[in-house]
């Protein structure tokens, strides 16, 4: 009777020890999120790289034309 018993805490023994392991394992491949920081971070630069891109076109645009107009404001004065 007491070797059954010995067996039966050894068997449960190496259970939870193998429950733990993969507890750990799935925990660990769950909560991994490495990178996803910089990932964001880039799209976000993209992002601001376009926005900024358009913006300079606008800006562009806009003083073309203001150029223009002021030219012909002068011109009619002379």
């Amino acid at each position: 009777m007491n070797s059954l018993l010995q067996a039966t805490v050894r068997t449960q023994i190496t259970l939870n020890r193998a429950g733990q392991a993969v507890r750990q394992k799935l925990s660990a491949q769950q909560t991994n999120e490495r990178g996803e920081g910089v990932i964001s971070a880039a799209i976000a630069v993209m992002i601001m790289a376009v926005i900024g891109g358009l913006m300079f076109v606008a800006y562009r645009a806009l003083f073309k034309d203001s150029e223009t107009k002021v030219k012909e404001v002068i011109d009619g004065i002379n």
